[in-house]
C-alpha cells in the first residue's frame, strides 16, 4: 500500500537581469563569473565577495566542512550588516541545509538562487530568508514528503 505522498514544486523564472533588487551589481558580477568557471563537479565551496555577500556554490555533495565554511563566513559578517546569500545547489544532506538555514533565519539574511536550488537548498535555505530572487533564469524546487 502507498504509505507516502510527495511534493514537489518547481519554479523557472526567467530573467536577464543579473542584479535583483538590494543586490551589489558588482559583488553580484563577481559571485557570478566565479561560479560560472566552476565545474559542477567542484567540491562545495563558499567565498566572501563583499563585506554583506556570501557566494555558496554547491553543485557537488554538501559536506560539513562546506557547512562549516558557510556557517564562519556567515558569522564573520559585521554586526549591523544584513547578509545576501548567492547560491547554486543541487540540495544535499538535511542537517546541513537545516544548520545552514538556521544561520540565515538568524541574521534575517536575503538569499539569492543562481541558476538551481534544489531540496535542501530550496526547503532549508532558501524558504528562511527575509527575501529571495532569481538573479538569472534559475528554478527553484522544493520537495517534501509526508506520512499517509
Amino acid at each position: 500500500m502507498f504509505r507516502c505522498c510527495a511534493l514537489l514544486f518547481a519554479l523557472a523564472l526567467p530573467s536577464a537581469a543579473v542584479a535583483a533588487d538590494g543586490l551589489d551589481p558588482a559583488a553580484t558580477e563577481r559571485c557570478v563569473a566565479w561560479m560560472k568557471e566552476r565545474p559542477s563537479s567542484a567540491p562545495a565551496e563558499v567565498r566572501t565577495v563583499a563585506p554583506d555577500t556570501l557566494c555558496a556554490d554547491f553543485t557537488s555533495s554538501l559536506t560539513s566542512e562546506s557547512r562549516d565554511a558557510f556557517l564562519t563566513q556567515m558569522a564573520n559578517t559585521p554586526a549591523g550588516i544584513t547578509p545576501q546569500v548567492i547560491v547554486r545547489s543541487l540540495g544535499g544532506d538535511v542537517e546541513l541545509g537545516m544548520d545552514m538555514g538556521d544561520a540565515i533565519l538568524d541574521r534575517k539574511a536575503s538569499v539569492h538562487a543562481y541558476q538551481v536550488c534544489v531540496s535542501s537548498c530550496a526547503n532549508y535555505l532558501f524558504l528562511r530568508a527575509r527575501a529571495t530572487s532569481w538573479p538569472t533564469a534559475s528554478c527553484c524546487f522544493m520537495a517534501a514528503s509526508c506520512p499517509a
